[in-house]
């Protein structure tokens, strides 16, 4: 994993990447974002599952997929966008803002997860 940071708008967010190492990419890989709730960080929620209107309008999240497309040899065809609670709100909004750009959004139930 490799923390980092973009800076978009003069905003500074911080990031998570879960890569195999560039020299054992031997494929595109499907990129899959992973959106936080409200109040929660990005560590946390890689910690605890494995897996905001204003990031959307800003077109944050768009400059994530090029930043991440760009650094990595990502299929564009394969770009999914997950999770809940504040998280599921940006992710069905981003269904609707971005989707020629996703391939599919999906906004599971907590708790199923907690079921598993």
């Amino acid at each position: 994993m490799v923390a980092g940071q973009i800076t978009h708008s003069g905003i500074v967010r911080d990031d998570i990447i879960a890569a195999p190492p560039r020299e054992n990419i031997t494929r595109k890989l499907p990129l899959v974002l992973v959106l936080h709730g409200a109040g929660g960080t990005g560590r946390y929620a890689l910690n605890t599952y494995h897996r905001g209107d204003r990031a959307v309008a800003d077109g944050f999240i768009a400059a994530v997929i090029d930043a991440v497309s760009g650094t990595y040899p990502g299929d564009r065809a394969r770009i999914y966008v997950t999770w809940f609670s504040g998280g599921a709100s940006m992710t069905l909004l981003l269904g609707m803002r971005l989707s020629n750009r996703l391939a599919t959004n999906d906004t599971p139930a907590p708790h199923l997860l907690r079921q598993a």
